[in-house]
């Protein structure tokens, strides 16, 4: 199967990928190079199997794609399109987000991303054949604990109280610490990762980048628990997707805004608040909302198989 994704070259890209690197072989084309050549430029492409675009930017310009096909492509958005609902053949939403009003909507819980258990141990591998040379050094102890820290959001930011009361927790577990930020995270957070997280500990500053490549991945593969700032639902969704045993820092009286999130993951029993950290608590570890929506794309919209009346997330 061949997919088109319609990116606006934004992180939202990432989601698409996601879901279309299940259905097999992937074309992208960005919203600038369609609006710099011009739609009859890319004629001359492989038709598509299905076409993929993620949020209200790519939307319209799936559709023109849809129309220049003659309707005979079946079109999904992931996350809301806007006004272009209706051009829509499915509509794959996380369900702690407001849905559009729309009969065809597949839920996932929390956002789909790129993290699972085989990209994971493909990172492990690329650590064992010394990709990742700054980590060579650090005498890992057990527990290795992944943090995972956002910033700047909606609703409440983390602040240095956080991780103040952030490392209280992690102390007394002993251990290694690898903590990462965020786009989002301010460079006083940053500071205060380096200023409070007892050794031995890590740190992949987001902002800075003094490194490469990237080591989210290798660190949420040598984890052994994760820890994750619940105002960024989208390192929420990945660090439940890393099959590890997930801890999300959201205490009351923060108005973290995604909490429905947070309560739909204690509720299936895949992650737990950090204030009840237990080492021995075990999870219903596992969530691969990607492969899921591919499996549903391919049986109901590419196989025709009849869909489900309710479409509900896991």
């Amino acid at each position: 199967m061949h997919t088109l994704i319609i990116s606006d070259d934004s992180h939202r890209t990432v989601m698409a990928e996601a879901v279309a690197e299940h259905l097999g072989s992937i074309q992208i084309i960005s919203v600038a190079e369609i609006e710099r050549e011009g739609f009859q430029s890319f004629t001359h492409l492989q038709k598509p199997d299905v076409i993929l675009s993620c949020g209200a930017i790519a939307a319209p310009h799936a559709v023109a794609f849809k129309h220049l096909l003659q309707g005979a492509v079946p079109t999904v958005s992931i996350l809301d399109p806007g006004p272009d609902l209706d051009f829509f053949d499915l509509v794959i939403a996380p369900n702690h987000e407001p849905l559009p009003r729309y009969d065809d909507i597949f839920l996932t819980t929390g956002y789909i991303n790129k993290v699972n258990p085989d990209r994971l141990n493909r990172a492990k591998a690329d650590f064992l054949t010394g990709k990742y040379p700054f980590l060579e050094g650090l005498k890992l102890q057990s527990p290795v604990i992944a943090l995972l820290v956002g910033g700047v959001h909606v609703g409440d930011d983390v602040k240095e109280e956080d991780i103040i009361a952030i490392v209280e927790t992690l102390k007394a577990q002993g251990g290694t610490v690898l903590a990462t930020t965020s786009p989002r995270t301010p460079l006083k957070i940053s500071q205060a990762l380096i200023d409070y997280l007892p050794q031995p500990n890590f740190i992949y500053d987001f902002k800075r980048r003094a490194i490469n490549p990237n080591p989210y991945a290798i660190m949420l593969s040598l984890a052994e628990h994760v820890v994750v700032t619940g105002d960024s639902a989208r390192m929420v969704s990945e660090a439940v997707s890393s099959g590890k045993p997930t801890w999300i820092y959201a205490p009351e009286g923060r108005f973290f805004q995604y909490q429905q999130l947070h309560h739909s993951f204690y509720a299936a029993e895949k992650a737990g608040p950090l204030s009840a950290f237990d080492p021995k608590r075990t999870f219903d570890l596992g969530l691969n909302e990607a492969a899921r929506a591919a499996e549903y794309i391919r049986k109901h919209l590419l196989e025709n198989l009849p869909r489900p009346r309710e479409l509900q997330s896991v």
